[in-house]
């Protein structure tokens, strides 16, 4: 993606935090010009962290180190030095984080440490990408159920909003069509990893929208995909929904569309909690059994992708079965008050 239309309070606060006072503005009686904007930047600074918001930023590098692992390794051998080296450092930076994340909470809340220090074991002798992906998902897995985050949007997202919201902030290094070919791109600093192809299988397969959700919610440190955090929590969700559309095309989704019925795909496919959890490789192991064949598994995948986000712009029966799933997830974790409140809204 590229770097959002105006100034994020993140990217003030980088100003801030980075900036030497000889290169922040002056007016002409020499006393520094501080706006409104750049005050309330100012503060954000000193405001704590929550835990849950650390632990939304582990969850989002685990992820991006669970997906991105095999492409720097294979067979026990380096592919690329420089996708090693930044699994090194995210390895790393996990224990960065989970250690702040401890020292918020006074303790491991999730209890995950040993499998932390185990993920990085894995890195480091480089083992099988398989073994890292699984590592990391338990990981991630029991750092969303400690914290309660909701790895879902309320309803699903609509396609147009997300292509509008594609078009402004991410087309200018990832291309209008998604192949990470955007006039940016010569610019970006630094120049590598390239913007992600989104209509590339073997790219985006292993992905899911909950993984891109949280790249554009929180960037990838050290390079030049930025944070989107200026967006809203729904924004993010649209664009990170539209991306896996990309690749799929207008007759592949209606082909997809008469084929939905006619084959019994579970409602529980069509829900934004399935479709946002679950990356392509994942839903055509559950549509390749329902359908005639792989070219059919392709067509109803991409009627979940995208049809679906087409002729379902608003489904009250998806928000509702979301929430349910929230109360009962609340419930189970014994926060019956909230588990109730949910019920209710559904």
């Amino acid at each position: 993606m590229g770097r959002p239309i105006g100034i994020s309070f993140f990217d003030l606060r980088l100003r801030a935090v980075f900036f030497a006072p000889s290169q922040l503005a002056f007016t002409n009686n020499r006393r520094p010009r501080i706006t409104v904007l750049t005050l309330l930047a100012l503060l954000s600074i000193a405001q704590p962290v929550s835990a849950q918001d650390q632990a939304k930023r582990l969850v989002a590098l685990l992820d991006y180190l669970g997906s991105d692992y095999k492409n720097a390794v294979q067979d026990g051998k380096i592919l690329s030095q420089d996708e090693y080296g930044e699994m090194q450092e995210f390895a790393r930076r996990t224990q960065e984080l989970f250690h702040q994340l401890k020292e918020i909470d006074k303790g491991d809340k999730a209890g995950v440490e040993p499998a932390l220090k185990s993920l990085a074991t894995l890195v480091a002798n480089k083992a099988e990408p398989k073994a890292v992906a699984e590592s990391a998902k338990s990981v991630r897995d029991r750092i969303v159920a400690a914290y309660s985050i909701v790895p879902y949007p309320r309803r699903l997202p609509s396609l147009a909003s997300g292509k509008k919201l594609y078009d402004d902030n991410c087309a200018q290094c990832h291309g209008p069509t998604g192949k990470g070919d955007g006039p940016g791109r010569e610019s970006m600093n630094p120049k590598t990893p390239l913007p992600a192809n989104f209509t590339d299988p073997e790219r985006i397969g292993g992905l899911s929208p909950f993984k891109v959700f949280n790249t554009a919610s929180f960037g990838i440190e050290g390079t030049a995909m930025a944070s989107f955090a200026a967006l809203s929590e729904e924004q993010r969700w649209q664009v990170a929904f539209y991306v896996f559309s990309l690749r799929f095309s207008e007759d592949a989704a209606k082909a997809g569309a008469a084929l939905i019925q006619s084959k019994n795909v579970p409602d529980e496919l069509r829900t934004a909690a399935t479709l946002a959890t679950h990356s392509d490789e994942q839903l055509l192991e559950q549509l390749k059994p329902l359908a005639g064949g792989e070219s059919e598994a392709l067509n109803l995948l991409a009627y979940l992708r995208r049809g679906l986000l087409e002729t379902k712009l608003y489904d009250p029966l998806s928000i509702a079965r979301g929430w349910l799933r929230e109360a009962v997830e609340l419930y189970g974790k014994g926060d019956k008050e909230k588990a109730y409140q949910k019920a209710v809204e559904a």
